[in-house]
C-alpha cells in the first residue's frame, strides 16, 4: 500500500468541499493508495501541473496528485472543481 502524504493546500480546498465531495474524494485515496500502480489511475498533466496527475472525481471535480515511486507516496496537491484547480473553466 502506498504511502499517502498531503500538502497545506490540499488541506485547506478539501476543507471547503462538501461532505458528498469529500467522501468521493476519500474513496479515490483509497484506490490509490491501494493500487498497484496509481500512476495509471490519473491522467498526466502539462502546463500550470506538468509532471503531475489529475485524477477525476466526476464530471468537473478534480484530485491533482504526484507520485514519488523511489518512496512509494502518493503527494496530494489540490483538489476542487476545475476552475478552483486549473484556474479556467
Amino acid at each position: 500500500m502506498w504511502q499517502i502524504e498531503r500538502t497545506r493546500l490540499f488541506a485547506t480546498s478539501y476543507r471547503k468541499l462538501s461532505s458528498e465531495l469529500q467522501k468521493k474524494t476519500d474513496d479515490a485515496i483509497l484506490t490509490l493508495a491501494k493500487s498497484e500502480s496509481p500512476t495509471d489511475l490519473g491522467i498526466l498533466k502539462k502546463g500550470k501541473f506538468k509532471g503531475y496527475l489529475a485524477y477525476e472525481l466526476g464530471r468537473s471535480y478534480r484530485l491533482i496528485y504526484k507520485v514519488i515511486n523511489q518512496q512509494k507516496i502518493i503527494l496530494l496537491i489540490v483538489v476542487g472543481d476545475h476552475k478552483s484547480v486549473y484556474g479556467k473553466d
